[in-house]
This record gives C-alpha cells, sequence and structure tokens, in this order.
C-alpha cells in the first residue's frame, strides 16, 4: 500500500525544521518496516531536494502545494503526523492536504508520539 505522510515541517528556525525532517525520517522508516507499507513524504523528498534551488523556490508554498497533492493523489491513503512540539492543525499545508484527501475520498489515518509510542486516532 502507498502512504503519503503528512505533518508540520515549516518553521522560521532551520534547526526545528532539520528537527521535524528526522522526525518524519523515523516514522517513515517505522511504517515502512511495521506495516510493509510504501511511504511518500513530501517532507523527506522536499527537505533534500530544497537544498539545491534557489532561495525563493525553497519556501515558495504554493510550488510544494502543487507538488504535494500531486504526490497525495497517487496514494492509497494519508498518515498525518503530529508532532509533540506541533499538532498538525497548526501547519497550513497539512491541513490544506487533509481537505484535499477528504475531497478525494482518500483515507486519512491520524498518529500522534506519546511517551515515545505511536498512537492513532482522530
Amino acid at each position: 500500500m502507498l502512504i503519503y505522510l503528512a505533518g508540520p515541517y515549516t518553521h522560521a528556525n532551520p534547526e526545528v525544521m532539520e528537527q521535524r525532517y528526522q522526525a518524519h525520517c523515523a516514522l517513515a522508516a517505522q511504517l515502512t518496516l511495521d506495516n510493509s507499507f510504501t511511504v511518500i513524504s513530501p517532507i523527506i523528498l522536499g527537505h533534500s531536494m530544497s537544498k539545491r534551488m534557489p532561495t525563493e523556490a525553497q519556501r515558495d508554498r504554493d510550488f510544494w502545494l502543487q507538488k504535494c497533492l500531486q504526490w497525495l493523489k497517487a496514494c492509497h491513503a494519508m498518515y498525518v503526523f503530529s508532532l509533540p512540539d506541533c499538532d498538525y492543525k497548526q501547519s497550513a499545508g497539512t491541513v490544506l492536504e487533509v481537505g484535499f484527501a477528504s475531497r478525494q475520498a482518500i483515507p486519512t489515518v491520524f498518529l500522534w508520539v506519546l511517551g515515545g509510542d505511536i498512537v492513532t486516532g482522530k
């Protein structure tokens, strides 16, 4: 099953963005190992690619949203990851992705980290 992993990323502090990137990498690896999912993560893909792009493209929300929605349309489900420092509802991009998935009837699973464990819910 092809899973789209979404969650908060953008922040004024590049160190916070790096921490969020690392958290998404860890979750993508866990989902791949535990569930035999194939995971598409725009954060993992975009984080690496953006370092090789002009500065204006790195933070161009419309550019990235267009790419993200194309990837999301190809997936069987979306997993939405809330981070300890940021609920997904605080991320404008993630909220847009959740709405898009709903309109496209793409099943969505919400994940949180509690005490080091990944839990699901609404």
